[in-house]
């Protein structure tokens, strides 16, 4: 994991920072339950992330071009009123 993810949050990710988070689970058991959790985790970098955030514009500009409501157009539509 910590060789996939390097780094989180602008930081190197070391072996002692995730063996520090896994201890507030308590026994072995909880521990290794959140590491498989975490190990699950897929992490995205800031590219991937600026990537798909210009995908989901793109796609909410399709729909509103093709007439359809999202979501977020509904719950401005309630702001408002």
């Amino acid at each position: 994991m910590i060789e996939r993810w390097r780094t989180y949050q602008g930081r190197l990710l070391t072996v002692d920072q995730v063996r520090s988070w896994l201890c507030q689970f308590g026994d072995p058991s909880n521990q290794r339950l959140m590491y498989a959790f975490l190990n699950g985790l897929r992490y995205f970098g800031l590219e991937i992330r600026e990537r798909l955030r210009e995908l989901h514009n793109f796609a909410l500009r399709d729909l509103a071009d093709a007439g359809t409501h999202t979501r977020s157009a509904n719950v401005k539509d309630r702001e408002t009123t």
